[in-house]
């Protein structure tokens, strides 16, 4: 009489590392552990902080698994550029060239408009109404918020903060916050 075993296949455990870019490997390790636990998947997720790396552990099949999920949440964030033009004009400039009422402080323009600003810029240049200072650029992530300083001191000079905010149909409502600050005979003065 003979006996034959045979032995039971078990899958072999296999340990992967992958470097993410676009979000922090401790919170990615957080929600890939939930993911895990709630479709019962043998794997063990940790963080390593240092290197920004997630290191997926388990069977082959169920590793893969978590690492597609890893790669659908290393998504680079939507963003928006954004140019700046920052100028000293003569009192009432906006009314003046047709793009705001006396005391608006802040102006949605269409495409149109722009175009007539741009031009209504240049030809003040010429006729020295209009100084440009800057023109900074700065590409801003969704929900967050970009920062452009201008000038030397913290007495005298622009700050400006800007935060989009990116709708799922790609529409941008861009809220802007400026301070000016400029030097009065010694003093301060933020307008």
């Amino acid at each position: 009489l003979a006996f034959c075993g045979v032995a039971s296949a078990q899958p072999k455990p296999e340990t992967s590392v992958y470097r993410v870019r676009n979000v922090a490997a401790s919170d990615a390790a957080t929600a890939l552990t939930a993911f895990a636990d709630q479709k019962k998947l043998p794997v063990a997720v940790a963080a390593e902080p240092v290197s920004n790396s997630g290191i997926i552990a388990g069977d082959a099949a169920s590793v893969r698994q978590v690492a597609r999920l890893l790669a659908s949440l290393d998504k680079v964030p939507p963003s928006v550029s954004v140019q700046m033009v920052v100028m000293e004009t003569v009192d009432g400039f906006a009314e003046k060239v047709g793009l705001g009422a006396a005391g608006e402080t802040s102006w949605a323009l269409t495409p149109r408009e722009v175009r007539m600003l741009t031009a209504a810029i240049r030809s003040g240049r010429a006729r020295l109404e209009v100084d440009v200072l800057s023109r900074p650029q700065l590409m801003v992530a969704d929900n967050t918020t970009g920062v452009v300083q201008i000038g030397g001191t913290e007495a005298d000079g622009l700050t400006a903060r800007v935060a989009p905010r990116i709708g799922s149909d790609g529409t941008v409502l861009l809220r802007v916050e400026t301070e000016v600050k400029r030097t009065s005979k010694g003093k301060a003065e933020a307008e």
